[in-house]
């Protein structure tokens, strides 16, 4: 539903497999909400020594009418405070230049206490490595960054 909903394809579109792995990432924590005896949403954080962060959340239609993520954002909170941890990393909404004021931005900015600003790293520090690298999975000059890892998720 996630996929078709938001027009998601490419290297976002997560394989089977490749969703198998990150479920199987130590510190992964799965909280689902359920309507009846139907899962209507999934959301998935990883902890990492004081911190969860939030990864991918995804609902059936039931769980958009339901408004099922703020029962998950719910529990995530009550569990890792239950727990000891102190932060939650729940992220920003989609995309590079999002002007938040689409459903995922309001929704974070409704359980946060206090925005920051996140930097990625976008650096090559050793060229030589790095275009070996892309040399050696054919994507020399793609415009993914990084190069070498274009086709990982597919």
């Amino acid at each position: 539903n996630l996929l078709s909903r938001h027009s998601i394809n490419g290297v976002a579109a997560f394989s089977d497999e490749i969703l198998r792995r990150q479920l199987n990432v130590s510190g992964a924590v799965i909280i689902a909400a359920r309507s009846g005896n139907q899962v209507v949403g999934v959301t998935v954080l990883y902890l990492h020594t004081n911190v969860a962060y939030y990864h991918l959340g995804a609902y059936v239609d039931e769980g958009y009418n339901l408004r099922a993520s703020y029962a998950i954002f719910l529990k995530a909170l009550e569990y890792f405070q239950k727990i000891g941890v102190p932060w939650l990393n729940i992220g920003a909404g989609a995309g590079a230049h999002n002007n938040g004021r689409d459903g995922l931005s309001r929704l974070k900015a409704g359980w946060s206490t206090s925005p920051k600003t996140a930097f990625l790293c976008g650096h090559i520090f050793n060229f030589e490595s790095y275009n070996k690298l892309a040399r050696m999975h054919g994507n020399i000059h793609s415009s993914y960054f990084p190069a070498y890892r274009e086709d990982e998720f597919n």
